[in-house]
């Protein structure tokens, strides 16, 4: 009986652990996102600054000048990598989605 008790109280004690790191994670992968969120925006107020200002001298940007900008903001691949959990086949299915179709936009997850 008394060691019952005792895994009785080691699986608590682990369960703890395992949700404190949980939570430890998530909030690294909040804040690392909310930071890396941060840098896209102020990348996309300068691309509308130079579009503007290109647009004030009555040049008209083109279709290639727009795409160069684009790969500028997004050319080395999604801001934020998706990270599939483990033993979870939707996300493992939506990695092999996101890497087959080379998605570049953040895809993240949020919550159950």
């Amino acid at each position: 009986m008394e060691n019952l008790k005792n895994q009785q109280t080691r699986i608590k004690q682990e369960r703890v652990e395992h949700d404190q790191d949980t939570e430890k994670n998530r909030l690294s992968i909040i804040e690392e996102s909310e930071a890396i969120l941060e840098e896209l925006r102020r990348r996309i107020i300068r691309s509308e600054q130079i579009i503007q200002e290109e647009a004030s001298r009555g040049k008209e940007l083109n279709q290639e000048e727009i795409e160069r900008q684009c790969d500028q903001l997004f050319g080395q691949g999604a801001p934020i990598q998706f990270i599939p959990r483990k033993g979870n086949a939707l996300d493992q299915r939506m990695y092999q989605l996101i890497v087959q179709e080379n998605i570049r936009v953040p895809v993240i997850w949020i919550r159950e």
